[in-house]
């Protein structure tokens, strides 16, 4: 007589994947991911202050949490992204720290944070 094995074979281990509601960017689009923005009142500012760069359109949030901003934006311009957001986004420094076709990650510091003390 053979025992039942306890554990089921793998097909039958296997749950289907959750669906995502995320969709990756679409011609001229990028993802761009933003820290340190440590305050909601950080994050707007800096999406104003983006808003005001040559050449990008629509901006979409896609999240908030823990200082990181991640926001879809639309581009168009004869330089990439990445140059023209080291070239200066208003009131802010930028430093690129990764780069890929759709993704762009970001650190910036603000112009009025190097005036505070401490």
């Amino acid at each position: 007589m053979e025992w039942p094995s306890p554990i089921p074979p793998i097909d039958e281990r296997i749950e289907p994947a959750i669906p995502s509601t995320r969709t990756p960017p679409g011609p001229g689009e990028t993802d761009l991911v933003v820290t340190p923005l440590p305050t909601p009142d950080d994050w707007h500012r800096f999406e104003l202050a983006l808003r005001r760069v040559r050449g990008v359109g629509q901006l979409k949030t896609e999240y908030y949490r823990h200082s990181v901003l991640k926001v879809r934006v639309s581009y168009t311009g004869a330089d990439r992204l990445a140059h023209l957001l080291r070239e200066g986004v208003p009131g802010y420094r930028v430093r690129v720290i990764g780069e890929d076709r759709k993704t762009l990650q970001i650190l910036v510091a603000s112009e009025s944070d190097e005036r505070r003390p401490g």
